[in-house]
């Protein structure tokens, strides 16, 4: 069970958030901030397109309530992702990162995989939005 967990910022990712909490946690093994957050050792949490938001709502349930739409809306690169796309593709991304699936199907769905620009390996920020 959770001790703890950090209030999320305006504009604030998820993956965020949980990076906050592995450092404040005291873990030193990322499986065990997984083990914590949703119960289970996943062998990795996707920063980009979280996933399992429904099995953290509930684990998270004693701290806040949390709206899934908002979260979405707000906490999460879904609308980055899926501006572009038809709603079929929308409501399946949404679906996957709501629910557990761990099949690494959300960027074959919104073309990351077929793309040929590169990702950045860190994430990046604006000096003077800061």
């Amino acid at each position: 069970m959770l001790a703890s967990f950090p209030y999320l910022y305006e504009d604030e990712i998820v993956y965020s958030a949980m990076a906050r909490y592995h450092n404040r946690s005291g873990n030193i093994d990322f499986k065990d901030t997984t083990r914590d957050l949703y119960g289970d050792a996943r062998p990795y949490i996707i920063s980009d397109l979280t996933s399992g938001l429904e099995i953290l709502q509930k684990q998270l349930k004693c701290f806040a309530e949390i709206d899934m739409n908002d979260w979405l809306d707000n906490h999460t690169l879904f609308h980055y992702y899926t501006n572009f796309t038809n709603e079929a593709v929308k409501n399946k991304v949404k679906k996957e990162m709501l629910g557990n699936e761990r099949n690494g199907n959300l960027h074959s769905l919104t073309g990351q995989i077929a793309s040929s620009v590169m990702e950045p390996l860190y994430f990046r920020f604006c000096v003077q939005c800061l």
